[in-house]
């Protein structure tokens, strides 16, 4: 499957298009101050589906939503800094130590369980990464890869 995604951080949007290695689109989805299904067809159209993609892809993506609550360095000398959203999770953003091109973002619930792990690999173009990796733990659970083909800052 491939995924093209279309991000607007000053506009706080996103436009994202899942469709199959022959261009046969599966979704079509926008996200501008409200999610918008343009195409779907099952179990892609599902609007909790949509909902949940995209909201990873904002968390990979673009700024925390929330606060900014505090900042440091972790043990391994990684800078971090955490966020908190009006639902009670908790988002921490880490920038790897020791020479570390790679990112972490760990977004936990209300009660502290983790809900959300993303890595960023191999960094090129200013806030532009390769590879991004998301872990969804829990019974429902799963993991996204991301490999990019082509990226290029919006100006």
């Amino acid at each position: 499957m491939l995924g093209v995604v279309l991000v607007d951080p000053v506009g706080n949007s996103l436009h994202c298009v899942l469709m199959t290695p022959e261009g046969f689109v599966l979704l079509d989805a926008v996200d501008d101050k409200g999610i918008s299904i343009r195409r779907g067809v099952p179990p892609f159209d599902s609007p909790a589906f949509t909902e949940g993609m995209i909201a990873d892809i904002r968390l990979m993506l673009l700024p925390p939503r929330g606060l900014f609550r505090d900042a440091g360095r972790e043990k391994n000398g990684s800078l971090i800094c955490r966020y908190s959203d009006s639902e009670g999770r908790i988002t921490d953003v880490t920038a790897g130590g020791g020479g570390d091109d790679c990112r972490e973002i760990r977004q936990y619930d209300a009660s502290g369980s983790l809900r959300r792990a993303i890595r960023l690999f191999q960094p090129g173009e200013p806030g532009i990464f390769g590879k991004i990796e998301l872990d969804a733990p829990g019974i429902m659970g799963y993991s996204l890869r991301m490999t990019l083909i082509e990226g290029e800052p919006l100006k």
